[in-house]
């Protein structure tokens, strides 16, 4: 087709001859069509592996989150148990305001006994 000087397009009564030079012009922007057409195969295939590659990635950044948020759930658990555990442990009975004034008082009056 290409090689012929001339291309019959027929649509009922009308025919169109075309001279040699008009079919290369033809042949080459098919060609050029055709090259532009797989350029764009091209990078939409690559476009598509990018994209799997992106949702692998966040479904792996949606994971690290979740088990973030599990760790911080566990480490405030862990915080509030050693809270009580310091609450238990403390020992109360030398933290009492009326113990601490009985004794000064108590003090003051053996002082002042002893050096009567």
């Amino acid at each position: 087709m290409f090689l012929s000087t001339s291309v019959v397009y027929g649509q009922k009564d009308s025919v169109v001859y075309l001279s040699k030079s008009e079919v290369l012009i033809l042949a080459n922007k098919i060609q050029l069509l055709q090259d532009s057409s797989l350029y764009k195969s091209s990078v939409i295939n690559a476009q598509a592996k990018l994209l799997t590659t992106y949702e692998q990635r966040a479904l792996v950044y949606e994971e690290q989150v979740q088990n973030r948020q599990k760790t911080i759930d566990l480490v405030n658990k862990q915080n509030e148990e050693l809270q009580k555990q310091v609450e238990y442990l403390r020992p109360k009975w030398y933290d009492d305001n009326r113990l601490w004034f009985g004794a000064g008082v108590l003090t003051t009056v053996i002082v002042f006994i002893a050096t009567r």
